[in-house]
């Protein structure tokens, strides 16, 4: 894997974030089966490895709208991961109070447990979903489809030109079984990846 595309680098940016600022927010944004629980476990594997030691609690979606009652349940004054796994739905079918009432948990949660957090929502893109779950410390893609393009326009502003490019790798991942990674801009060379 190309040094620039290595999660070792990502990874310790999470962590010194979660370090200065307590809270850190993470969104894996993808189409159902494109590898969101995949990498949200591989990035809690690599954050532990890194000699982080967080409580690490695992969510379904419709958890997410007793959170106020979860944090009482939390360990207070220890390190945790919180990750809320298939959370849109959740999310656009909920009541505004409840919605608000989550948000108001998550903004809190690091003076309740009077400790770092890191959580992690694993979402299919809507643009229902309220603006403070779609806009995190860090967001990932795991798939970008040709219709889903135009929706990320209002959270990638200046990304787009990289959101394009993932999306064409992707579609040639998924149609042509195999996509490359740019090795050398020089010489032109690519190391073609099997999908």
């Amino acid at each position: 894997v190309p040094a620039r595309w290595h999660p070792h680098t990502v990874i310790k940016r999470i962590i010194r974030h979660n370090q200065l600022g307590q809270y850190t927010g993470i969104v894996m944004i993808g189409q159902s089966g494109s590898g969101k629980t995949t990498l949200t476990r591989k990035l809690i594997h690599q954050i532990h490895t890194m000699g982080e030691n967080y409580i690490v609690k695992w969510f379904n979606g419709h958890e997410m709208l007793k959170m106020d009652v979860h944090i009482k349940d939390l360990k207070v004054g220890h390190p945790h991961i919180l990750i809320f796994d298939d959370a849109s739905y959740t999310l656009e079918d909920a009541k505004k109070s409840e919605v608000a009432k989550l948000a108001n948990a998550l903004t809190t949660i690091r003076h309740t447990l009077k400790s770092k957090v890191i959580i992690f929502m694993n979402i299919h893109y809507s643009k229902a979903t309220l603006k403070f779950f779609r806009n995190q410390h860090f967001t990932f893609l795991t798939s970008v489809s040709v219709e889903e393009m135009g929706n990320y326009t209002d959270l990638f502003k200046d990304k787009m030109h990289v959101i394009r490019a993932f999306g064409k790798s992707y579609n040639k991942m998924m149609l042509k079984g195999y996509f490359e990674a740019p090795v050398s801009s020089f010489e032109r060379t690519t190391i073609r990846y099997t999908t």
